[in-house]
């Protein structure tokens, strides 16, 4: 039987052995997704045999899908099962883009998946609740968007409900606060994260031995896979192509630096093998 709770922080042997146990989720097996789920502590009561409480608390890690896996898993699927996707918000109210309440300030999101005849297969609501700090709106619609994938059963892992690590993180630290590892230790402002950004895309590029244009093609296309965004083309002149990295969020330019600096540390280390 797989373990989904742990009292000591689980080793990625551990989580992998408890994701292969998972069956597939629309054609996609969780497993492969491992390098997005993250292990968090919480302190839970302690129970008897019964299930009642007996006093105190003790340290416990779940697994946690991150937003950016389940979208990573919804890619894929509509790959798989030739699915035409559609992140639509709601604006059904008197306030647009998304939020239908500004007292408190929530935001909602429709995903539509329609099949590749057109019919309509899946319309599944995200909603989630700005609770201030840094990159609040950024924050609303990363929830709001992975509630809705999880809706669909995408990247929810036994133990952990339709809650993303993101959102487990933020109950944990508070609002305000850095909530996950994308975040640490990166610039503050989004002039700052475009600039961050430029510099590791051309380190990545120099140790790719790549033209501008196959490194700009490569990151435009993880960003509409993985973030489900189509950036406006931006012509650099001498045939040169980008494209418009100001389009993304402040949260979604540093989870794509950190991919950039991933990537970057994998070259260093196959370089010394």
């Amino acid at each position: 039987m797989a373990e989904w709770q742990w009292e000591h922080e689980p080793t990625a042997e551990e989580a992998t052995a408890s994701l292969d146990t998972l069956g597939a989720q629309h054609g996609i097996s969780p497993h492969k997704y491992v390098a997005h789920v993250v292990a968090i502590p919480q302190n839970e009561k302690i129970l008897d045999e019964n299930g009642r409480a007996v006093g105190g608390y003790k340290r416990v890690w779940k697994l946690y899908m991150t937003v950016a896996g389940r979208i990573s898993m919804l890619w894929d699927a509509a790959e798989v099962n030739k699915w035409q996707v559609q992140f639509v918000p709601d604006e059904s109210g008197d306030a647009a883009h998304g939020l239908i309440s500004t007292d408190p300030m929530v935001y909602r999101e429709s995903l539509v998946i329609h099949d590749a005849e057109g019919t309509l297969r899946y319309s599944v609501l995200g909603v989630s609740q700005l609770k201030g700090g840094d990159y609040a709106w950024e924050k609303a619609e990363t929830a709001a968007r992975g509630r809705a994938i999880a809706a669909l059963g995408i990247g929810v892992l036994p133990g952990s409900g339709v809650s993303s690590a993101e959102e487990i993180t933020e109950v944990v630290r508070g609002p305000g606060r850095a909530t996950d590892e994308a975040s640490d230790g990166l610039p503050t402002t989004k002039d700052e994260l475009l600039q961050l950004f430029n510099e590791r895309r051309e380190q990545l590029r120099q140790a790719k031995d790549m033209t501008l244009n196959d490194a700009n093609a490569g990151l435009t296309e993880y960003v509409s896979k993985h973030y489900g965004k189509t950036l406006t083309a931006v012509d650099l002149g001498d045939g040169d192509v980008s494209s418009d990295w100001g389009e993304l969020t402040a949260g979604e330019l540093g989870l794509l630096i950190r991919q950039t600096e991933k990537a970057l540390r994998q070259l260093k280390s196959d370089a010394t093998v």
